[in-house]
C-alpha cells in the first residue's frame, strides 16, 4: 500500500486554472519568469486530449500490429515524398525512399527493418515535420513558444458553442530536456570493455551498446528550421514526439559484433510483432506511466522546482474579446498563416465579430 501511496497522481502533474480575463495569463505568463521554458499549445475544446493526429483513433482495434502501423506511416511518407518531388517542391533527402522511388511500396518491410532502433526514426523526421505541417497525420504533436500564437488556436474557431471552454496546455519543455540529457547515458556506459577490448567496428559497437542500454525518456522536441517556412516562422512552432525506443530488452551485452547485430534484429522483429499499447496514450499519460515505472523516477520527478504541466481553461463566450486583443497585438488570421488566403479570411472572421 505505501508503494502505491508514493506513486505520482495526476494531480501531482497538471494543475487546471480557470481565468476570465486575457490578462490572467499574461500576468501568469508573460509578465513573470515562472514560466521560461515552457512551450504552449490551445485546444479550441478543453476535453481535447494531447495525442498527435495519427495516434487519436483505437489503433488496437484498426491496425492491430504495431508493425501495420509503422508501415502505414511509412506509405504516408513515401507518397508526400514522391509527390512533392514529382512536382517539383523541396523535400528532405531520404536515400531509401530514392532507391524504391518506382517500387510502389515493394520492399518496405526491409526498409522498415532496416537499422531502425527509434520510431519514428532520424532519417525520416525532417521529412515528417514537412508533412505534418501541411496536414498528414503522424505521431507529431505541434506546440509553440509564443502563448500569444498558442491563444490564437484555441480561440480562432469563433463558432463553436459558446457553453464550452477552451484551453491553453503548458509544459515545461526545458526541465523535461534537461531531465532526459541527465539521464541519458554517460560516456563511461560506453567504456565497459566491449568497445575497448575490440577496436574492430569500434564506432558501430559504441552505437549499438547505446540502444540497449538506453532508457532515458523518450520524449524529443524539434524544431524545424524557420528560414524556408514562413508559417512556422510566425508561429514559432515547435514539435515533440514521444519517440519509442525499440530495444526494450536489457540483457548481457555480447561482445562479439555478429552476435550484437542478430540481437538487434530480433529486438526490431519482437519490436514489430508486438501490439499496440502505451504509444496510443496522451502525452499526460505516457509521462505519468514514465515517470511512476521505477522509484527513482518518481523521486527524480519529485525533485524538480516547478508545475510539470499547466492548463489555462476559459469560457467560449470569452473568445471574440481575446481575438480582438490580440488582432491589435499584432496576432491575427494574416500573421499566423502568411499569404493571400489568411488575409481574405481574416477579413471575413472581423465581419463574423463585429455582426
Amino acid at each position: 500500500m505505501k508503494v502505491k501511496d508514493d506513486l505520482i497522481k495526476k494531480k501531482d502533474l497538471i494543475v487546471e486554472i480557470e481565468i476570465n480575463s486575457i490578462d490572467e495569463i499574461y500576468n501568469k505568463v508573460l509578465y513573470s519568469k515562472d514560466y521560461d521554458g515552457y512551450i504552449f499549445r490551445g485546444h479550441g475544446d478543453a476535453s481535447y486530449l494531447l495525442k498527435p493526429s495519427l495516434l487519436r483513433d483505437d489503433l488496437s482495434v484498426k491496425y492491430g500490429k504495431q508493425e501495420k502501423l509503422c508501415l502505414e506511416e511509412l506509405k504516408s511518407f513515401i507518397l508526400f515524398f514522391r509527390e512533392a518531388n514529382n512536382h517539383g517542391l523541396y523535400v528532405p533527402a531520404v536515400p531509401e525512399f530514392y532507391m524504391n522511388y518506382l517500387s510502389n511500396f515493394l520492399g518496405i518491410e526491409d526498409i522498415l527493418r532496416n537499422d531502425i532502433y527509434y520510431w519514428l526514426p532520424d532519417n525520416i523526421m525532417e521529412l515528417a515535420i514537412l508533412a505534418q505541417h501541411y496536414g498528414v497525420k503522424t505521431r507529431l504533436l505541434d506546440w509553440t513558444r509564443d502563448i500569444k500564437v498558442a491563444l490564437y488556436f484555441a480561440c480562432e474557431d469563433i463558432k463553436a458553442e459558446k457553453d464550452g471552454e477552451c484551453a491553453i496546455w503548458c509544459v515545461d519543455a526545458k526541465w523535461l530536456q534537461e531531465y532526459k540529457r541527465r539521464h541519458i547515458l554517460a560516456d563511461e556506459v560506453f567504456s565497459t570493455g566491449v568497445a575497448n577490448n575490440h577496436p574492430d567496428n569500434h564506432d558501430e559497437k559504441r552505437r549499438l551498446i547505446r540502444m540497449i542500454k538506453d532508457d532515458s525518456i523518450p520524449i524529443r522536441f524539434i524544431v524545424s528550421p524557420y528560414d524556408n517556412n514562413a508559417n512556422l516562422n510566425a508561429q514559432k512552432g515547435i514539435l515533440s514526439i514521444w519517440q519509442h525506443n525499440i530495444v526494450q530488452h536489457k540483457e548481457s551485452i555480447p561482445i562479439d559484433l555478429i552476435e550484437m547485430r542478430n540481437r538487434m534484429s530480433d529486438y526490431v522483429e519482437r519490436f514489430f510483432d508486438s501490439d499496440i499499447t502505451v504509444d496510443n496514450k496522451p502525452l499526460d499519460e505516457l509521462l505519468l506511466y514514465y515517470f511512476n515505472a521505477s522509484k527513482n523516477r518518481v523521486s527524480g520527478f519529485k525533485e524538480r522546482g516547478r508545475q510539470l504541466f499547466t492548463v489555462f481553461k476559459f469560457s467560449n463566450r470569452l473568445k471574440c474579446e481575446f481575438l480582438e486583443i490580440l488582432r491589435k497585438e499584432g496576432y491575427d488570421k494574416a500573421y499566423i498563416y502568411p499569404g493571400y488566403r489568411s488575409i481574405a479570411d481574416m477579413v471575413n472572421e472581423q465581419i463574423a465579430i463585429i455582426t
